[in-house]
């Protein structure tokens, strides 16, 4: 199976996953991803856990994937992200988290991910973005935060961003921004906030 890059798992309850370049599980009615659990898979390229019922990830769950620089973990029931939950994934590009249930982005929740110039953070849940919540994502170039439930951002909301170049914001509650707020984003050049909820209340 050394030709094999593409290997999709659909419907199935997987425990375990050998050595490949490119998988897929979806549907697998998987609530939790439990620590070192994709052991083995040190060529793997990119990882889609979409559309399962993941509720939790555990610290360092996707230790050992170095080389992942795809993860892909849309629409799953995720409400948490801790500090390491993406230990070793020192190089992923790209990370989507779309659709699922975070209520609070918290401080320094990427540290781990140096390389990440993509994230999704579309996730309807978010109300609130803790100061440095993004920590570590130095090189990251495009934030997507809309569909969410923000209504205020604060100074240091998007700190150490400083190679952003879109801010995705658009269908969010805000009604204030603090003066300042987006001062970090020192290579900037889109920032999206249309179809506001309350934008006739706006504070720049």
């Amino acid at each position: 199976m050394e030709s094999l890059r593409t290997l999709k798992l659909s419907h199935n309850r997987i425990s375990t996953f050998g050595k490949l370049q490119n998988c897929s599980s979806f549907h697998d009615n998987r609530s939790a991803i439990a620590k070192h659990i994709l052991t083995g898979l040190g060529s793997l390229r990119y990882l889609s856990l979409d559309n399962n019922n993941i509720s939790t990830i555990q610290n360092c769950s996707f230790f050992g994937l170095f080389e992942l620089q795809m993860l892909s973990l849309n629409n799953n029931n995720i409400s948490v992200i801790r500090m390491k939950s993406f230990a070793g994934l020192s190089h992923l590009q790209l990370l989507n988290l779309k659709t699922n249930k975070i209520p609070v982005v918290k401080r320094r929740s990427f540290i781990q991910l140096i390389k990440l110039t993509h994230l999704f953070l579309s996730c309807k849940n978010i109300s609130l973005v803790e100061m440095d919540a993004f920590t570590g994502l130095g090189v990251l170039n495009y934030l997507h935060m809309d569909n969410n439930n923000i209504s205020v951002i604060k100074v240091g909301s998007f700190n150490h961003l400083f190679h952003c170049w879109h801010l995705f914001l658009d269908n969010n509650s805000i009604y204030f921004i603090q003066e300042g707020a987006f001062d970090y984003l020192h290579s900037i050049r889109v920032i999206t906030l249309g179809n506001l909820h309350h934008s006739h209340q706006m504070c720049l």
